[in-house]
């Protein structure tokens, strides 16, 4: 399972520990950086192998759309849709741009909707990109 945080709760323990107007313009990267670790219950653990897999790919208009699925920790395999851009090449290679999706309590839809493929189309945003 994931480490999952709320940024404004780890800042206000940090403050609360290092002790009022300390900001981090005013430490050292280091410090801040062991003091954030510490917060978070110590060093990252190593990454697992990527272990990608394509799961299926299809030709749209301009680009193709990959579904594929990544480890992101040891036996956690998430699913993610990849657009590729027609003109993408190993020697011409095009930028990659990570897209986050809404909820607004659609949660069926997720990824999907970005990549066009259900909801809003003011929210399909992946292909414009």
């Amino acid at each position: 399972m994931g480490v999952v945080f709320r940024l404004d709760i780890l800042w206000q323990s940090i403050r609360f520990l290092l002790g009022p107007g300390v900001g981090f313009e005013s430490m050292e990267s280091e410090f801040v950086r062991s003091e954030l670790l510490a917060c978070l219950g110590g060093d990252w653990p190593m990454p697992p192998p990527l272990d990608a897999v394509m799961l299926s790919c299809t030709q749209k208009e301009g680009y193709r759309l990959e579904t594929v699925s990544y480890q992101a920790e040891p036996g956690c395999h998430i699913p993610a849709l990849l657009l590729v851009p027609d003109q993408a090449t190993p020697d011409a290679p095009a930028a990659a741009i990570a897209v986050w999706h809404q909820h607004n309590s659609q949660w069926h839809w997720g990824k999907s909707e970005p990549a066009g493929l259900v909801g809003e189309p003011c929210q399909h945003v992946g292909v414009a990109l």
